[in-house]
Formats: C-alpha cells, structure tokens, sequence
C-alpha cells in the first residue's frame, strides 16, 4: 500500500509540469463534410504512450453510416502525430451514433475530427 502512495505521489508531481512541456501537433484541417456525434457510448481514451512522451494530437476519421446512424467503412485518413491517435479515435467514434442527412444514398462518406488535448 505504501508503494501504491509513493506512486501516485510521483505521477501526480509529474501531472503538474506537463502543460509546460506538451509536444505540438500540427494544426487540425477544416472539414467539409464533418458530421458531430451523439450517444457515444465509449469516450475517447487517451493512449499511454501519448501520456508518456507528453504528446498532444488529433485524428479525423472518414466512414458511411447505415440507416440507423451507426459509422461503418470506418478509416482514418489523417492524424498528427502519426501512430498515437487512430485507434483510439476508431474506438470511440464506432460506439457513437449520428444523425444522416436526408436524401444522402448510403456511399456518402463523412468525416468526424478527434482532438486529444491536456487541460
């Protein structure tokens, strides 16, 4: 239990130094045919290795949605920086739901931007 302590003691110290030290990602680009979710069931989880090296990101990720608004075909097409992000953005936006655009057929592809910030 007292190693527990002294670790949390230790992970906390360090919490306080890491708006100081974040590394940039470039900046995220505009989205013409970004869709906003609802209902997301699982929220984005910051990655460890993300957490570790101080590294802040985004992801946007391009899928279809069926007729109930479920995310299918889902894809990443951008991310900064590369190899931290995309899966967790995967995760967390396959258990939204969104609302499809009316007289949009089923090939429509749209788009859904996933910041990973400190606060």
């Amino acid at each position: 239990m007292k190693y527990l302590a002294i670790l949390v003691l230790l992970f906390l110290s360090g919490c306080s130094s890491i708006e100081d030290s974040v590394a940039e990602a470039q900046a995220a680009p505009e989205l013409a045919n970004e869709v906003s979710a609802y209902g997301c069931k699982k929220p984005p989880q910051f990655p460890v290795s993300a957490i570790i090296n101080k590294i802040e990101g985004w992801a946007v990720v391009e899928f279809t949605l069926d007729d109930d608004g479920n995310p299918s075909n889902m894809k990443v097409i951008d991310s900064s920086p590369k190899g931290y992000f995309e899966k967790a953005a995967l995760d967390s936006l396959s258990s939204c739901k969104y609302r499809k655009e009316k007289g949009v057929g089923p090939e429509h592809r749209y788009s859904s931007k996933l910041a990973f910030e400190y606060s």
